[in-house]
């Protein structure tokens, strides 16, 4: 796994993984803000404002999550995130990225989370409930000490 070595410029690049759904929202801004305040000297890299479509998010965001070194995940406020974020967070962990999540409620970074699935195999595939798949296709639960070794839920 990678460290949050920076490379010879001395600028951590972060790729922000998040879901559509909260793209130009209030709560991707404050997001957004906490983790910049937990990584102040960090380049965030956030896919909303990089892709102007899925097209070009498909075709894009394998080469910016390599040119990062650290990948830092929130779901909407409900816990939910799409298939874009799982996707993400799949590429960049196969990639030997390190990965931190950030717990909704503290709005601290931490180390690890669980991610479950819905039952989505039962569900009928109509074109709603396809969507809606798509966009709730996995809960994320962070949980762990955040980026400065403190433990985020004590």
């Amino acid at each position: 796994m990678r460290s949050e070595q920076t490379p010879d410029d001395g600028v951590l690049r972060v790729f922000v993984a998040h879901p559509k759904s909260t793209y130009g929202t209030g709560w991707e801004a404050d997001c957004m803000a906490s983790i910049s305040a937990q990584l102040p000297k960090a380049v965030l890299f956030n896919p909303g404002e990089i892709f102007d479509s899925s097209k070009q998010w498909r075709s894009g965001y394998r080469r910016l999550l390599a040119s990062c070194q650290l990948v830092v995940v929130f779901a909407d406020q409900h816990g939910w995130i799409g298939l874009g974020t799982f996707t993400e967070i799949g590429v960049a962990s196969a990639a030997g990225l390190e990965i931190r999540y950030l717990d909704p409620k503290s709005q601290e970074l931490c180390d690890r989370a669980v991610i479950r699935e819905p039952p989505w195999r039962t569900m009928p595939r109509t074109p709603p409930a396809v969507v809606k798949m798509l966009r709730e296709f996995a809960r994320l639960r962070p949980i762990g000490s955040d980026a400065m070794g403190r433990d985020a839920h004590g």
